[in-house]
């Protein structure tokens, strides 16, 4: 009995791989936090896929990302009305449960 000599596949693997991100390109937001160093990472690798990916920190026409301090100067008073929200609600959640 002969053994079969194993046969090259025509394409690559990788090759393959790379055919069926272009196939498969998605638009993407990565939802991060400022403070996360991975952030610059997952987008260059989610591009590099092939995929359209919308940079936050870094957005297409050039000015410079979201941070709250743009919203005026009495940014921290909104975000601790957002949070006294928050806390209200959680509470209804915890009494509803």
């Amino acid at each position: 009995m002969q053994k079969k000599e194993k046969t090259e596949h025509p394409i690559p693997i990788s090759q393959n791989c790379r055919i069926f991100a272009v196939n498969m390109r998605r638009k993407i937001y990565v939802a991060s936090s400022w403070r996360n160093e991975y952030y610059p990472e997952v987008v260059a690798k989610l591009r590099e896929a092939g995929h359209d990916v919308y940079d936050f920190r870094n957005p297409p026409s050039g000015a410079p990302g979201f941070k709250w301090n743009c919203v005026g100067e009495d940014y921290m008073d909104c975000l601790t009305e957002l949070q006294r929200h928050k806390n209200k609600a959680a509470i209804r959640l915890k009494k509803n449960c």
